[in-house]
């Protein structure tokens, strides 16, 4: 539920079921900001794809990439027979069930604004020789050129590809009602930063989503 997801640094839907739901795993394939996270909930299946499907609101989407966390009321995972007596042979991978979030009480306005940062590091560098321990190694081994022993240079390739990534997490929401109907409009903006150093490894994230209900008539 969304009580379950606050005070929680994540940035992709996802992320909300990791270590949380019995026989459901997710798993990010790669580490670069804004990749795609894979939900196995049976394991790798045989008939071309092992992903489930997707119901955000009763609509059938690819993915959950362009659904804030903020926005989630309740996600649900469906597996077994549970999947296969609604969906049939295509809830085979188990299904994901979300539901945003609807509109307020009556008559009174709610505006929300949440600031998210985090900063990301490397997990470990690997160890190895600085250029006086390695001019020795070679120099032991007989394998060091002349020309080298000159070298002045003594640069850690890890220090000058990779740096510690911050991401930036905006998100604003008004939700209100009346008599007849409710409403709830929110948009968010992720700027993520990744940790190899330069301009190609970033990922911003816009995202705008409405929610209303309205009672046309007294017998609808």
């Amino acid at each position: 539920k969304s009580e379950d997801l606050q005070n929680q640094s994540i940035a992709r839907a996802e992320q909300a079921l990791q270590g949380r739901t019995s026989g459901v795993q997710v798993i990010q394939n790669s580490g670069a900001p804004g990749a795609n996270m894979n939900i196995r909930i049976r394991g790798y299946g045989s008939n071309l794809s092992s992903e489930p499907i997707y119901i955000v609101n009763g609509t059938k989407v690819s993915n959950l990439s362009s659904i804030d966390p903020n926005d989630i009321e309740n996600i649900e995972v469906l597996k077994d027979a549970a999947s296969a007596a609604i969906y049939g042979a295509e809830g085979a991978n188990g299904v994901v069930i979300v539901s945003t979030k609807s509109g307020g009480n009556k008559g009174k306005g709610i505006i929300n604004y949440e600031y998210q940062y985090s900063i990301q590091n490397l997990a470990r560098k690997v160890d190895v020789l600085n250029a006086a321990d390695f001019k020795t190694y070679m120099t032991e081994a007989g394998t060091l050129p002349t020309s080298a022993l000159s070298d002045p240079y003594d640069t850690d390739w890890q220090d000058e590809i990779f740096e510690p990534a911050p991401t930036n997490k905006h998100y604003i929401s008004f939700t209100g009602g009346g008599e007849r109907g409710s409403f709830m409009m929110s948009a968010s903006l992720l700027d993520q930063d990744g940790v190899v150093k330069g301009d190609k490894d970033k990922y911003k994230r816009y995202t705008f989503t409405f929610n209303s209900d309205y009672k046309l008539n007294d017998w609808t």
